[in-house]
């Protein structure tokens, strides 16, 4: 199947030796060529023959709009109807879904007092309850915060049993 390429569009490619992401662009005289992190690729007539050039999808995890779009997609492509719950809700879990495919995978929560993590940012977390249905997460200079809403990376310690 041929493919019209536009600005904008960003594909994977690759050759029998190795494989990379480049995108659709302008280039000063006003041409469309395919470009990558280092600059504009050569012609495509020099650089595309005999490499298999893939679509890619991409989606910001953070435009709302982008993301009601890919629940509606999936939805339809899928003939699921989930009913009563609201578009929002959807959007949410499709939201932590798709982050969760780009951030490292999370740790289980460490349940032992002054536990430590640290977050994605650097920041460090302890573990300053273990009192049910209370924030049991502290870091400093941003209050308590409950285990799903942190993006821990890394334990530093598991704390201590009482």
């Amino acid at each position: 199947m041929t493919r019209e390429w536009k600005p904008g569009d960003v594909a994977m490619v690759a050759s029998e030796t190795r494989a990379w992401r480049v995108f659709r662009t302008t280039d000063r005289e006003g041409n469309e060529v395919w470009a990558d992190a280092t600059g504009p690729l050569l012609p495509d007539d020099e650089w595309v023959p005999n490499r298999t050039i893939r679509p890619l999808v991409v989606i910001d995890t953070e435009d709302r709009e982008q993301v009601e779009r890919l629940v509606a997609a999936w939805e339809a492509v899928e003939n699921v109807a989930l009913g009563p719950v609201p578009m929002t809700v959807r959007q949410m879990r499709m939201q932590a879904a798709l982050r969760s495919l780009i951030a490292p995978p999370k740790p289980p929560e460490p349940t032992g007092l002054g536990a430590v993590v640290e977050d994605e940012s650097g920041r460090k977390w302890i573990r300053h309850s273990n009192t049910p249905g209370s924030f049991p997460w502290i870091a400093e200079g941003l209050g308590v915060e409950g285990w799903s809403n942190i993006a821990a990376v890394r334990i530093l310690s598991e704390g201590v049993d009482q």
